[in-house]
């Protein structure tokens, strides 16, 4: 549009700058609004770390060593 004289430099500043803003302004409302608390953020943590240790154990069970499947 810009390049082919259909908008000027001023309409052309103005379309984006909204592009950018439509995208940085729920960002900010969903940080400001949503954001978890440091509570839930520990709690989900510790869920993580209980998951990856028993995916861990299961991988290096006896059973995979010794080449025994119990399914």
């Amino acid at each position: 549009g810009l390049q082919n004289h259909i908008i000027d430099r001023t309409q052309y500043t103005l379309l984006v700058s909204t592009v950018i803003l439509s995208a940085f302004v729920p960002t900010l409302f969903a940080q400001k609004f949503f954001q978890p608390s440091i509570e839930t953020m520990h709690a989900w943590g510790r869920i993580y770390r209980q998951k990856i240790q028993a995916s861990a154990f299961r991988i290096m069970s006896v059973e995979d060593v010794n080449g025994e499947e119990h399914i």
